[in-house]
């Protein structure tokens, strides 16, 4: 009798515990869809998780390569879907090789030699169904939504070189938004998808000959801020105080928002927190036709409209295959091109021509060796130049002399910040793809822009999101190079920066030791520099010609 009443309790019991836990968990009505918080295994948690929030429809058949559509109404059951969504992605194989091969170097100095022969594809996972983004909120300020609670809102839009990343792919935010309800300073988190890779940033002229949409994912980036202001209100949230931070592609696409338009498209935030904020230099016209063509070809099919009826799994692959495959910086390359709408002109040549949405508020940051997993390891003078011709398209011959003689000569006494070609191709990278976006939003901004430059050893890209996200729980790097254990003071120092800057719009912090308030970036280029030998204020090191010369946009034809 006493294991049938066990039976029957754990059948029951087991029911009444779902439904309490169930019933603990909130349920917001969006108007066209319903969601519930999502269950996390523990109810003292002090967020509730709203997961995969539908903010567009599918893009998937007809609608792909289109601008994503408003969602359909689907109020048949409650949402709640803790599941990991990605969007499909892509990684290139040389760059895997490369990092692979650092650490070695990062001991010994000797570069390593690195065959890009038999690349192969790599990451043919995601779904096209992606357009999906989450929400953090405090549960004291949830639970005070009908009291009129409104707080600021911090919206991440994650990097990946456009090809790869999702909303969940850098670690949990529990620590940073902690640490702003620990100061009294709660806010919102938002974290959302956007299509990448041939998916969002295909491009060229037989691509919009046939009706493509330039630029899908920086248009899908800026769908979900629209649904933002339509709807953050019902979680607590302030639209009138929103803050987008990023990091690499995500901070590149901030940019390009900060500059759409020519200055003339208002973004749909107030301030904006740029670390590293790297795209490449936009293609050739016969580069992205090249790289239309090869998608087409992988995919088997010779039009748009052929690859609108094919099947996901098709594309997916497809995808992989263009991006994995492609030797260094050779065609192709996806990412933001100009449209003639939203993007017209490299955002630094914006920047400079004080054409730029200039009522925000900005943190500019970047790290003090970007470039080293960013380029393939050379060795040579013509490596070199070979480099430059594959990475900058639109440049002519004058322009690539330049640079090569000028603006890095092969000088390797250390005068010139490198004593190995392969130094000087990561700092040419570093200063191209990522330093003087920087360096260019900190001057435009000036004394509306904070900046910060992390030093902590060895200071590569992407080594602050392991600060940035960091928790005691945290797995470390998100680089195949060891960076080392992350210095927690250091973590909490940039985590208190992040979640201030949202709030009051300046960055301090009680474990900085800095005595005075950090001041802005102009008129003196001030920046704190963040290492792990410790914290103080310095000069941006980027001020310097290169940077003056990368922001004139020359080698892409155009000028400030």
């Amino acid at each position: 009798m006493l294991v049938l009443r066990n039976l029957l309790c754990l059948a029951a019991c087991g029911s009444l515990a779902a439904a309490t836990r169930s019933a603990h968990r909130p349920v917001i009505d969006l108007g066209y869809e319903i969601y519930q918080a999502v269950e996390e295994g523990n109810l003292t948690k002090s967020y509730y998780t709203f997961s995969n929030i539908r903010y567009a429809a599918p893009p998937v058949g007809d609608l792909r390569w289109r601008e994503a559509e408003a969602p359909q109404e689907n109020r048949t059951a409650i949402q709640s879907n803790p599941d990991v969504i990605t969007c499909p992605q892509g990684t290139p194989s040389w760059q895997i090789r490369t990092s692979s091969q650092l650490n070695g170097y990062l001991e010994t100095g000797i570069v390593p030699n690195v065959s890009f022969a038999n690349l192969t594809s790599l990451l043919q996972t995601g779904q096209e169904d992606c357009l999906f983004l989450d929400v953090l909120v405090p549960r004291k300020v949830y639970d005070h939504v009908r009291n009129g609670s409104k707080v600021p809102v911090l919206v991440w839009i994650h990097g990946g070189g456009f090809t790869t990343g999702s909303k969940t792919d850098f670690g949990s935010p529990r620590t940073l938004l902690n640490r702003a309800v620990e100061h009294d300073e709660p806010v919102i988190y938002v974290a959302l998808n956007y299509r990448v890779g041939a998916f969002g940033f295909l491009s060229g002229p037989s691509f919009e000959s046939e009706g493509g949409l330039l630029n899908a994912g920086l248009l899908d980036q800026h769908k979900a801020l629209q649904w933002i202001q339509n709807n953050i209100h019902r979680f607590g949230g302030d639209k009138g105080q929103v803050t987008v931070f990023g990091e690499s592609g995500g901070s590149g696409s901030i940019l390009h928002h900060i500059t759409a338009g020519g200055g003339s498209i208002e973004p749909l935030f107030n301030r904006a927190i740029l670390q590293s904020p790297a795209y490449f230099p936009y293609r050739s016209t016969q580069e992205k036709e090249n790289a239309f063509n090869l998608f087409l070809g992988h995919a088997n099919v010779t039009s748009i409209a052929d690859a609108r009826s094919l099947s996901s799994e098709a594309l997916i692959a497809a995808n992989a295959q263009s991006i994995g495959e492609t030797l260094p910086y050779a065609s192709p390359i996806y990412g933001p091109t100009p449209d003639g709408d939203l993007v017209l002109h490299d955002p630094k040549v914006h920047l400079a021509r004080g054409e730029f949405a200039q009522s925000l508020e900005i943190i500019t940051a970047y790290n003090s060796d970007e470039g080293l997993v960013l380029v393939p390891t050379i060795h040579t003078d013509a490596e070199y130049h070979s480099f430059l011709e594959a990475i900058l398209s639109n440049a002519n011959a004058s322009t690539i002399a330049y640079i090569v003689d000028t603006l890095y000569p092969p000088t390797f006494d250390g005068s010139q910040g490198y004593t190995t070609q392969f130094q000087r191709v990561a700092k040419t990278a570093g200063d191209l793809i990522i330093d003087c976006n920087a360096v260019a939003a900190g001057l435009a901004f000036g004394s509306r822009a904070r900046g910060y430059y992390f030093s902590t050893y060895p200071g590569i890209h992407v080594q602050d999101i392991s600060y940035t996200f960091y928790n005691p729980e945290s797995k470390g790097s998100y680089s195949l190079v060891d960076t080392g254990a992350v210095n927690v003071t250091v973590a909490n120092v940039l985590q208190d920066y992040i979640a201030g800057f949202a709030v009051r719009g300046d960055m301090e912090s009680e474990e900085d030791g800095l005595e005075n308030e950090i001041p802005s970036y102009s008129p003196w280029g001030t920046m704190v520099r963040l290492d792990s030998e410790g914290i103080e204020l310095i000069r941006d090191p980027g001020l310097d010609e290169r940077c003056r010369w990368w922001a004139s946009g020359v080698y892409n034809g155009v000028s400030a």
